[in-house]
């Protein structure tokens, strides 16, 4: 048995007002050293983004303000992997057994579906459809399943439908991550319980 690794539960209490509210939907206590990781990654990935996507300005596949509306829902699944793979956003989204806060979370993201959909695919309805029927049968199966399973499930399921897509839907150049991102974000770094775990040394480096 490892004893250089605590577990702790324990969600520290927030801020009132607005600044609570956004620390609570992040995740509270969490460590420095997560918050640097989020602000590199976000950093890096915003660079990366630009030197990618400036090209499509310059072809003119996009107008500008739909490449702003792709920019921020990249940007969203990006911070939102980082973010659900934190000890302090495990500890906020899977301290209570119900499933009820994780679903809410789940149905929320309809909407990036509903967006790309709308705005990049002249509403393409199976795209939608597709998506959103895979979002909530995977979401339900890895809520139910042991919880040795969820995380081999949750790959699984992840790897077969950013496979399956490439098949069967011919989506433009400029939307190549949204897929693979999008369920990185929700099956395999939010829905899967973890223990927050630390280093016995300290809980905020």
């Amino acid at each position: 048995m490892r004893n250089d690794i605590q577990i702790n539960w324990q969600t520290p209490r927030v801020k009132a007002g607005w600044v609570g509210a956004i620390e609570k939907f992040m995740g509270p206590g969490k460590t420095k050293s997560e918050s640097m990781i989020e602000v590199v990654a976000l950093i890096l990935i915003s660079g990366l983004i630009f030197f990618r996507y400036k090209q499509v300005v310059i072809d003119s596949l996009l107008a500008k303000w739909q490449l702003a509306i792709l920019v921020l829902l990249l940007l969203d699944l990006v911070g939102g992997v980082i973010t659900n793979s934190t000890n302090a956003a495990k500890r906020s989204y899977h301290e209570s057994p119900s499933s009820k806060g994780r679903f809410i979370f789940i149905f929320c993201h309809t909407i990036h579906l509903l967006v790309i959909s709308l705005l990049f695919l002249n509403f393409d309805w199976y795209f939608l459809a597709f998506n959103s029927a895979v979002l909530f049968l995977g979401a339900f199966a890895i809520e139910r399943v042991q919880i040795q399973t969820k995380r081999p499930l949750a790959m699984l399921l992840f790897m077969a439908v950013v496979g399956v897509h490439s098949f069967i839907f011919q989506l433009p150049t400029y939307l190549e991550l949204f897929p693979a991102l999008f369920y990185l974000k929700l099956f395999v770094c939010f829905l899967v319980t973890e223990v927050p775990a630390y280093g016995n040394q300290s809980h905020h480096g």
